[in-house]
């Protein structure tokens, strides 16, 4: 039921210290039983990368979601409306000269006219990166 197909347009401007990005489109379910999951969305992100010693940067960045849907929830027998806001803060670490450690922290809060879809979540995570 949740099968969808995806058209999105989007523009960004990437530089080498900042990238933002906006983004627009419609998710349209296959089948006609998950119609109330097809959306119309929209959104924008913003992020920096900013060096603060020869070895260390911070990574931050902020994104905006906002999600239409067409059809009223099966569930709860009204349309659904949300909207999010994701804010992530990292240290980027030089291990070698093109690998990097990246610990993250990530704070995501959606709002939602129905209460099963509200929510608010913190992911952590660490990584380690190749760049080339």
């Amino acid at each position: 039921m949740r099968d969808a197909d995806r058209f999105a347009v989007g523009l960004g401007l990437a530089a080498r210290q900042f990238s933002v990005n906006l983004i627009g489109g419609h998710e349209e379910t296959r089948s006609q039983a998950g119609d109330a999951e097809s959306n119309t969305f929209a959104g924008a992100s913003a992020g920096a990368e900013i060096q603060i010693a020869p070895k260390v940067a911070v990574v931050g960045g902020v994104a905006f979601d906002l999600r239409r849907y067409d059809r009223a929830d099966l569930l709860f027998m009204r349309k659904r409306h949300d909207e999010r806001v994701d804010v992530t803060a990292a240290v980027k670490f030089a291990i070698l000269p093109r690998l990097f450690l990246q610990p993250k922290a990530t704070w995501s809060r959606n709002w939602s006219n129905i209460a099963l879809y509200d929510h608010e979540r913190w992911t952590v995570q660490a990584g380690a990166r190749f760049e080339f």
